[in-house]
């Protein structure tokens, strides 16, 4: 069983790369990188660039390949085969992805740009997307009225910042609540976190992508293609946690603004 993805298709949606594109389809997951086929390890699916098994791009002697540095808008299609064939490679064992290259197709220029922004309000800064096409084919004779040279490039350009706040409140232990201006016993039970963490992270990632598609036709029936796929992603980050402990013997205390604190904040002035 064979599903193809066209350009089209993948225009519709607004995934920004290969790995994204690929989850819309049955039967297929992804965590965002590496994609998996009918719910198999990831290293038993080959990838291939016009039929042409690509090296992997993991660390450690992984043969996973992270799928998220190709932009989806350079390719013309994506074909996933879901069953193993005789003529697949060994290690095809769940299936295969095959992503194509398209060619100039007609004699008249086709230009399309697109451009997307957007904001991270949270860390103030913008994100960038930009995608751009070019195709068109030249030298028309006798023998090809479509054009002995074409010529078809595809470039995008990412920016994105990605970042997050998150407090958590772990350890939760039964102590005594009191209320900081009448020493009123409140709870002798409450639950109370003993151990909190405030979390920060920054990420920005940038991301170029091309496609370069070069084919001489000299007859109807006669053609040569030179295809090149460039991709670059670079991943920048800040991450920081600050982790406070409380160690207070079980005693904590409602402050006069509705806050709680240990025993240590009786001696601190309101």
């Amino acid at each position: 069983m064979m599903q193809v993805v066209s350009a089209d298709q993948m225009g519709r949606f607004p995934d920004l790369n290969v790995s994204d594109a690929l989850r819309r389809l049955s039967g297929v997951t992804s965590d965002g990188k590496e994609v998996q086929l009918r719910g198999t390890p990831a290293n038993f699916t080959s990838i291939n660039v016009n039929s042409e098994q690509v090296m992997s791009s993991q660390e450690g002697g992984k043969r996973n390949e992270s799928l998220d540095v190709i932009p989806s808008n350079i390719l013309s299609s994506m074909e996933v085969q879901k069953t193993l064939l005789p003529s697949n490679d060994g290690d095809a064992i769940a299936g295969v992805i095959n992503m194509r290259t398209g060619t100039a197709r007609s004699l008249n220029p086709k230009f399309t740009l697109d451009l997307g922004t957007g904001c991270n309000f949270l860390r103030n800064d913008m994100n960038y997307n930009v995608k751009g096409s070019y195709a068109q084919r030249y030298f028309a004779t006798d023998k090809n009225q479509g054009g002995v040279l074409g010529l078809r490039f595809n470039y995008s350009y990412l920016t994105e910042h990605i970042g997050y706040d998150r407090l958590e409140a772990q350890a939760w232990e039964p102590a005594k609540l009191t209320d900081y201006v009448t020493g009123e016993v409140i709870d002798e039970a409450a639950y109370m976190p003993t151990d909190f963490r405030y979390r920060y992270q920054m990420l920005t990632t940038k991301r170029h992508g091309g496609a370069l598609t070069l084919d001489w036709a000299p007859n109807q029936n006669t053609k040569f293609i030179l295809s090149t796929i460039y991709n670059q992603r670079e991943e920048d980050g800040d991450r920081y946690r600050n982790r406070t402990r409380f160690r207070d013997n079980g005693s904590y205390f409602l402050m006069e603004d509705g806050s709680i604190g240990s025993k240590r904040m009786q001696n601190i002035p309101r």
